[in-house]
């Protein structure tokens, strides 16, 4: 792992939130799939051990895709521990989340069947608002020598009034509708309310689920302030629609009725939301990274090679991780320079030649263990590699942290 701290302090600070003296804390969770949640369970438990507090006591929580599920766990007082321990089904507050949650059998795949039943249904309904094309048919039909040209008029006719619905092609592989279901049972089991604003009023922890409006193409955050009208699992369902994997999430809000798809095609961490909501203290978590394949070539003494050199997957994890990355740079650089950016920024990332987690499978759900554990470590050793930069953001923002 690697940390980028964000010193803020110079800047002239507006009047900012203030809670029994602390100032608000918020947690901001990327998207990354079954091994980037992992990822950032490990990240969290090793921060948590490594300061005294935890981030689950933290004012603020905003997550995408992912980062939206864990999120919302989270913002409603649940250990990271407890989280860890739901991978292997042994939590007492969450249940396992397992495939059928993660991959539910999409519906839109039963509608080609009915295509015979629409097309019959269209031909009568053409036929009965147009009654001589019928007899027009027959003559042409029954004419010794049919004339090609009037076919292809009376079919052209037709072609106007029958649209080819587009339900006959779904748009995404499978249903994500198990993840809202997760998230609603959980939140039930632990008497939670599924609800923004009843969260804020009852524990005043604000938490924005963020996803991507595909009708508008601009970010969507869901919040007791935000875009409202859904429930929290139904905006955590949206956050992580991942497109082609899943199928877009129609839902009605307060800005209406739209289509949203995973957060991630929008913005990559959404720091900036943070800050527009008063944080004074961001620490992100950003499971996904793109790796420099040269120097762990070198590491390995070995002739350098291509990473399309190795297999197609490898190709698309890194144009992934290039895409999501070279986007979270150019806002870190914003954040430094942006005076209207108040908020410290502490910055948990995967380290650039950490191949190990850049093999991992991100839709394989038995990789969170793996993910989780591997992150811990590396984290707590980066904190410990880092700590003259970041106990002292910490520490004005009232969190000690320890070098061991």
């Amino acid at each position: 792992m690697t940390i980028t701290v964000i010193d803020n302090s110079h800047k002239r600070r507006s009047s900012r939130y203030s809670k029994e003296g602390r100032d608000k804390k918020a947690v901001v969770l990327a998207g990354g799939a079954a091994s980037g949640a992992g990822q950032m369970i490990g990240a969290l438990n090793a921060t948590n051990d490594c300061i005294d507090t935890t981030v689950s006591d933290f004012e603020l929580f905003v997550g995408l895709s992912a980062g939206a599920i864990v999120g919302s766990a989270l913002a409603v007082g649940t250990p990271v521990e407890e989280i860890r321990r739901s991978f292997s089904a042994k939590s007492d507050r969450l249940s396992f989340f397992g495939w059928g949650d993660y991959l539910s059998f999409n519906m839109e795949f039963i509608n080609p069947l009915f295509m015979p039943t629409d097309i019959m249904g269209m031909v009568y309904r053409h036929l009965r608002k147009h009654p001589k094309v019928a007899e027009r048919w027959t003559e042409i039909l029954q004419s010794d020598e049919p004339r090609v040209d009037k076919i292809e008029e009376l079919i052209s006719d037709a072609g106007r009034e029958f649209h080819f619905p587009r339900r006959y092609i779904p748009l995404g592989m499978f249903s994500n509708s198990g993840i809202e279901k997760y998230v609603r049972e959980n939140l039930e089991r632990n008497g939670k309310p599924n609800d923004f604003a009843e969260l804020f009023d009852a524990t005043g922890r604000e938490f924005y689920a963020v996803a991507t409006n595909l009708d508008t193409g601009y970010s969507a955050p869901f919040g007791h302030d935000a875009i409202r009208g859904t429930t929290i699992s139904e905006a955590v369902q949206a956050s992580s629609a991942l497109p082609i994997v899943y199928t877009p999430v129609q839902l009605r809000t307060s800005e209406g009725t739209h289509s949203y798809v995973d957060g991630a095609i929008s913005k990559t961490a959404n720091v900036g939301l943070a800050n527009e909501k008063g944080a004074d203290l961001v620490v992100c978590f950003n499971p996904f990274r793109a790796i420099d394949y040269r120097k762990i070539w070198k590491g390995n003494g070995t002739a350098q090679k291509a990473i399309m050199d190795n297999s197609v997957i490898q190709y698309g994890y890194q144009l992934f991780r290039v895409l999501l990355g070279s986007r979270l740079r150019m806002a870190v650089a914003q954040y430094r320079s942006d005076p209207e950016f108040y908020a410290d920024v502490i910055l948990v990332e995967p380290d650039q030649e950490d191949y190990k987690f850049f093999m991992m499978n991100p839709l394989n759900l038995f990789t969170r263990t793996l993910a989780s554990d591997h992150a811990y470590e590396t984290t707590r050793q980066q904190l410990r590699d880092n700590y003259d930069n970041v106990a002292p953001i910490l520490d004005r923002h009232g969190i000690e942290l320890n070098r061991t």
